[in-house]
């Protein structure tokens, strides 16, 4: 099989709704001169083209008499702009929406579509924040509800074990896990798949931990407690992945560090093996913070584009060296420093998670190469 990065997190980029509307001209201005600027979209006017960034998922703003040529929506939850961005899998959190959002994506309601190229949907049950403090109680009958609206793939709503000396909660936690799996399944929908779960601290505690929760009912498995993927880590993934009872999907909670992952991308692209997969929200974080990432080949090192100040005069003579959908529409790096910080934000997310995909395939392309020869 073989390794697919996963964006987390990624409802940020549909709840704050960025959209392009380009169109391509010749013009005698040699600068980025600002049109109109108001809190409905951004309209500028550059060398050899006009953009117009909307600001909200919200129609307010309508090109009435304008043609443009290009719009380029950030919404991933449209299937043409996970193909864009090549995205076949991203993750939402049953915890950011609730059993009753108005604004869950009710993207499974009436199931995949066998005719349309469909990313699948990952779902984190909200697990973590049980074990954070961030909620005290959560209904699995209400998690595998919103499921059945919502996703392909989900996890089971897991209690972690808490390292606090209590004896036997990690058991305890195990056969909380099993009850809930219990009543997931039999409350889902055939189109949805469960996740199992895999706690422990060290390789025994780990199947210990599966043996309670195992069911023959899911045949996907995911790791947590991995986030740092130490040498160690993954040498007791490798064990469990050759333990007797075989997932066809494993699945890396928070790992995002590319470094740490070669081993398991390699792992993921030998003959025979499961389908692997790993989730974090970095590239939403680094948008948050500014951060641009490029990484031309996986024999050259990572750059990062510096931000602008808007106080500098925006700059047509330097431009972003990708080619994805979003930065070949902006293509001005100053770009990228005069617009609204949402804005900024949401167009650096979609570029990150592009840029983030791009690398973790031809990761597997060199994976695969190397196992060949």
């Amino acid at each position: 099989m073989s390794y697919s990065f996963v964006p987390a997190a990624v409802n940020s980029l549909s709840k704050f709704g960025t959209s392009i509307y380009v169109k391509y001209t010749r013009s005698n201005v040699n600068q980025i001169v600002v049109k109109e600027f108001n809190f409905k979209y951004i309209w500028l006017v550059c060398p050899d083209r006009e953009l117009v960034f909307v600001k909200n998922n919200q129609p307010l703003f309508h090109p009435m008499g304008e043609n443009f040529d290009e719009h380029i929506d950030l919404n991933v939850f449209n299937d043409d702009v996970c193909n864009e961005l090549d995205l076949d899998i991203y993750m939402i959190n049953y915890n950011a929406y609730g059993p009753t959002s108005k604004s869950s994506p009710r993207a499974r309601r009436v199931g995949r579509n066998p005719n349309a190229k469909q990313p699948h949907i990952l779902a984190d049950s909200g697990g973590f924040q049980l074990f954070s403090g961030v909620k005290s109680y959560i209904d699995p009958l209400d998690v595998i509800a919103w499921y059945n609206d919502n996703v392909d793939w989900g996890m089971v709503l897991d209690v972690p074990p808490i390292r606090n000396g209590r004896p036997n909660f990690g058991k305890r936690s195990a056969l909380i896990q099993r009850k809930n799996i219990e009543l997931m399944l039999a409350n889902k929908k055939p189109s949805v798949e469960l996740v199992n779960i895999l706690q422990g601290s060290t390789y025994d505690q780990r199947m210990e931990f599966l043996k309670v929760v195992d069911h023959p009912e899911i045949d996907r498995l995911a790791f947590a407690a991995y986030r740092d993927l130490t040498v160690s880590d993954t040498a007791s993934i490798l064990q469990i992945l050759g333990a007797k009872r075989k997932f066809k999907h494993y699945h890396i909670l928070g790992v995002y560090n590319l470094l740490k992952m070669a081993p398991i991308i390699k792992i993921a692209n030998l003959k025979g093996a499961p389908f692997m997969t790993s989730d974090a929200s970095t590239p939403i974080q680094s948008g948050v913070n500014k951060i641009y990432h490029h990484q031309q080949t996986v024999f050259e090192p990572a750059k990062r584009i510096i931000i602008g100040n808007k106080e500098n005069i925006p700059n047509v003579h330097s431009y972003l060296p990708c080619s994805c959908p979003i930065c070949a529409a902006v293509k001005y790096v100053a770009i990228l420093g005069v617009l609204d910080s949402q804005i900024i934000t949401n167009l650096l997310s979609a570029h990150n998670i592009f840029e983030v995909k791009r690398f973790t395939n031809m990761m597997n392309e060199l994976a695969q190469e190397l196992d060949d020869k």
